[in-house]
């Protein structure tokens, strides 16, 4: 398994993780996702709003696709209107905490060369041999009442 995190970034409320969500919810329906749920009065310092749990045997071109169009859907227009500094965060990891962290919008402005780039470092770390430590993690985040699923 592996988890991706994610952020909207500089986007003020102009756009929603919700949103966001529904949209990745809808394309990549074999992952799980959370949503961050903090507890009414606290605070909650997290640099991400979803995670989602996805299988090892999930296409990693597939999830690419989907997040560059959510780009395009998301950020895309906020930057037209002079938002020029919004982005979306993305990281994946794997079993051994491995991860590799993606800004798309400021560190990929090129569909072609964020694909490339997303597919070759994920196949990097995706492995398979020990996914106990992975697999209490999502136990964890399913049970969790700081994520909610969505």
């Amino acid at each position: 398994m592996l988890i991706l995190n994610g952020a909207l970034a500089n986007v003020n409320h102009e756009v929603s993780s919700d949103e966001l969500l529904d949209f990745l919810k809808w394309n990549l329906p074999e992952a799980d996702f959370y949503k961050l749920n903090p507890k009414p009065g606290s605070i909650t310092a997290s640099a991400f709003d979803w995670q989602a749990i996805i299988s090892t045997s999930s296409s990693i071109i597939t999830i690419a696709g989907v997040l560059w169009t959510a780009y395009k859907k998301f950020i895309v227009p906020l930057k037209s209107r002079g938002k020029t500094n919004a982005f979306l965060l993305v990281t994946i990891r794997n079993e051994k905490k491995e991860f590799t962290q993606f800004s798309i919008g400021v560190e990929y402005k090129n569909e072609q060369e964020f694909i490339t780039d997303f597919t070759e470092k994920v196949e990097r770390i995706r492995i398979n041999p020990n996914t106990n430590e992975l697999e209490i993690e999502t136990r964890e985040i399913k049970e969790s009442s700081r994520w909610k699923n969505y």
